[in-house]
């Protein structure tokens, strides 16, 4: 049984029968004449004989099966000890081996039939010279052979495939065979030795017999394997012979053909017909479906009344049977709808196919080629989307159409056959649609392929030049591509029609860039608009660098802001772009611009109040310097040894500051001298009032003042007060160096003598001083 079902499944695995069976035949039934022959039969034989004797064969096997199917009949031939194993697999192998001939005979009609095509297909291949039309030939034919072309190699690709598998078995089936008749030897020499020759009693005779049997079945098998081979060995002939003679129909049509605008009219009007023929079934079927769902709440209506009177006869299951025949039907309107819209949407890029087709085939220009190329890209997702939702439909119909299948199988009720097979009636409703809806995708498909090959051929075509252009073009796409590339999107308020809604604004690498080079552009504008500002101010004016360059820093500041916003307002980027930031950075950012805006705020404050100015002499937190600049965040001081220090503005307004030239630059300095006891006062005070007059710097408005300020412990102090017009160019410093050496030289020339300290030391003398002699350590 084992070897038999392996025998079954390897057949059906390629297709060779059309339904699973299985056989046994009992040798000692059939007359000679009748066995199947090992020997292979030869493809020279005529096929009317070999028809003959299968016939035979198979009139021998019937009369066998016909006998072992009648009442009691099982047991025929067989011993008493036979098992009903053995008697099942003695009756399936005769059934088996009825199938199998069959099938040969079917083979052999169709071999003869398969030759009897080659024969005229090769007279037709010798008889042509050429094609029946003129050239150019049109587009349709050309589409026409390569329909062709491909369907041979197709079919020449499958046959390939199957004539693999069939090898395959065909070697399994051999095995069987050559174990069968192994096993038949061993059991007739087992026979012989206890019985004689030709003696098989018993048990071990019934043995041989069924594996005689095997043997027939395995032999039948091969033999029809064998016309299976022939057959396709037949079709594969033919298929090459189609294959090469659409091949050369085709070399000849694509040597000269052309689209022309008739051809592309005629089909543009074809395309028109079909379409309104799509529309005006989608019309209809709406209207089934509108009818249909009144039906189906009709009949829920009916249904609930009956539940709710607690009827229980058989109308209730005859009403919940045709609320479910009416949800079938409404399926299957929806599913027809679907089928339509998908067939209607295919059928408008159906026509963008023939469009690009034309225009890539039609027209010279380079733009046009590539335009059509891009068609055909944007239609390719299309028709792979619409292939897997066609192929997900017919799985869940396929699916539905079994299960209803599998039930009617299991029931006896005429009424709930009935009932099945209207809801199959239903199912099947939406099959021609389904079929329609694959021819369409299939068409869609082939143009596509077809396009694609004609458009490369094209291209292959072009001259140098022409490439070039070729390759500007795409370039040019793929900049405009880039520059149109969608970064992000933020809600904005987008007026539309005068009306204010809230909508999403794209920012595009090419606004983003716009507002880069808008921005780059505005700030040269705003450098050079302050820079001539600026330039007015001093010449005009006469305002100072220092404060022109201020009024400038501040300037460009609110230019800058300003510029900001009049870009992103240009370029339709919305100030909440920058909401990406986040809580924690917008957090973090507040904390930094907290100082920021704090010294921003006292730089206004400054400039407003102007405490001090450029070239102030001020002092501040112990630092004391020059003002040099003030900076929209920090001011900046130069010390007397030429070290800057950037201070910040907040630091002017919260602390206390000295300026020392705020309401006039005219600073009181002093230097104080003393002189030894016994000089002159009053030409003492002279000689300082002539010093501080020689000097160029110390101002004679206010005067040079000498007091003579205190009688000290070793010298008479004077204390010289000058005024000093404090600049970029006087330094306090030099010029008291330069008063103290004027004294020193003077002094020293009329002999007054500047005091130093000096100490008088007075000794007791009531009593003599002791005077003790001290000898000097010696080091040990």
């Amino acid at each position: 049984m084992k070897r038999l079902a392996l025998l079954a499944s390897s057949l059906l695995c390629c297709g060779l029968l059309s339904a699973p069976t299985g056989a046994q035949s009992l040798l000692k039934l059939l007359p000679h004449t009748a066995a199947p022959q090992s020997a292979p039969v030869s493809q020279a034989e005529d096929t009317a004989s070999r028809i003959s004797r299968l016939r035979e064969k198979q009139a021998a096997l019937l009369k066998i099966l016909q006998r072992l199917e009648a009442p009691d009949g099982l047991a025929s031939g067989a011993p008493s000890d036979a098992t009903a194993a053995e008697l099942d697999e003695r009756h399936l192998r005769i059934a088996f081996s009825v199938s199998l001939i069959d099938r040969q005979l079917a083979d052999l009609a169709r071999l003869a039939k398969v030759r009897a095509s080659r024969a005229a297909l090769d007279k037709e291949i010798h008889a042509w010279s050429g094609l029946s039309e003129t050239p150019p030939y049109p587009i349709r034919l050309l589409d026409r052979f390569r329909a062709e072309r491909d369907n041979a190699q197709q079919s020449l690709t499958a046959l390939r495939a199957r004539e693999t598998l069939v090898k395959t078995f065909s070697e399994r089936t051999s095995r069987e065979v050559k174990e069968s008749e192994a096993r038949i030897r061993k059991l007739t020499e087992s026979a012989e030795r206890r019985f004689g020759l030709g003696a098989s009693p018993g048990h071990q005779g019934w043995a041989r017999e069924l594996s005689q049997i095997q043997l027939q079945t395995a032999q039948i098998a091969a033999a029809t394997l064998q016309t299976i081979g022939e057959l396709q060995e037949a079709e594969l002939g033919v298929a090459q012979d189609q294959l090469q003679f659409a091949r050369r129909k085709l070399e000849l049509a694509s040597a000269d053909y052309r689209f022309s605008a008739e051809e592309f009219a005629t089909i543009n009007n074809e395309l028109d017909a079909d379409f309104s023929r799509i529309e005006q079934r989608r019309t209809a079927l709406a209207q089934q479906q509108l009818q249909r769902s009144n039906n189906a709440e009709l009949a829920q209506a009916r249904l609930e009344q009956l539940r709710n009177r607690g009827d229980t006869s058989p109308q209730l299951t005859e009403a919940a049977r045709s609320l479910e025949l009416a949800n079938a039907r409404v399926e299957a309107s929806t599913y027809g709808g679907e089928f339509l819209r998908g067939m209607a949407d295919a059928q408008r890029l159906h026509r963008r196919l023939w469009n690009a087709r034309y225009q890539g085939l039609h027209r010279d220009e380079t733009s046009d080629r590539l335009e059509a190329g891009e068609a055909l890209e944007t239609v390719r997702p299309f028709i792979s989307m619409w292939r897997r939702g066609l192929e997900q439909q017919r799985t869940v119909l396929d699916l539905r159409l079994q299960r209803l299948d599998a039930l009617l199988a299991d029931t006896s009720d005429p009424l709930a056959q009935k009932h099945l097979i209207a809801l199959r009636n239903a199912a099947e409703e939406a099959l021609p649609l389904q079929r329609s809806a694959y021819s369409l995708l299939e068409s869609m498909e082939a143009l596509l392929v077809y396009t694609d090959e004609e458009l490369g051929t094209a291209r292959k075509e072009l001259s140098a030049s022409e490439r070039l252009d070729e390759w500007q073009l795409r370039l040019t796409q793929w900049a405009q591509a880039a520059w149109n590339y969608e970064l992000m999107t933020v809600e904005d308020v987008i007026e539309v029609d005068g009306n204010k809604i809230t909508g999403k604004r794209s920012i595009t690498i090419g606004k983003v860039l716009a507002a880069l080079l808008a921005f780059v552009a505005g700030i040269i504008g705003c450098l050079l608009f302050a820079r001539q500002i600026c330039r007015l101010l001093i010449s005009r004016l006469g305002w100072s660098d220092s404060n022109a360059r201020i009024l400038r820093r501040w300037l460009l500041t609110v230019e800058f802001m300003v510029l900001g916003i009049i870009v992103l307002a240009w370029a339709r980027i919305p100030l909440t772009v920058f909401a990406f930031l986040g809580g924690a950075i917008a957090i973090g950012a507040g904390f930094a611009m907290q100082t920021l805006l704090k010294n921003l705020m006292s730089g206004v404050m400054i400039l407003g109040e102007r405490p001090f100015r450029p070239g102030d002499i001020i002092e501040i937190g112990g630092i004391s310097g020059t003002v040099m600049d003030i900076g929209i965040r920090a001011s900046t001081l130069r010390d007397a040894n030429g070290i800057e220090t950037i201070v910040p503005n907040a630091s002017f307004i919260e602390q206390n500051l000295t300026n020392w030239t705020y309401s006039s630059p005219r600073v009181r300095f002093t230097v104080r001298v003393g002189v030894a006891y016994g000089a002159p006062v009053k030409r003492v005070i002279e000689l300082l009032d002539e010093a501080a007059q020689r000097h160029g710097l110390i101002l004679k408005d206010p005067a040079p003042e000498v007091i003579f300020e205190d009688f000290g412990a070793d010298a008479q102090v004077f204390a010289l007060h000058y005024w000093l017009e404090m600049g970029p160019n006087v330094t306090s410093r030099v010029v008291a160096s330069d008063l103290r050496r004027m004294i020193e030289h003077t002094f020293s020339e009329q002999g007054i003598v500047i005091a130093y300290p000096q100490r008088d030391v007075h000794l007791d003398a009531s009593q003599p001083l002791p005077v003790t002699l001290v000898s000097p350590v010696r080091e040990s």
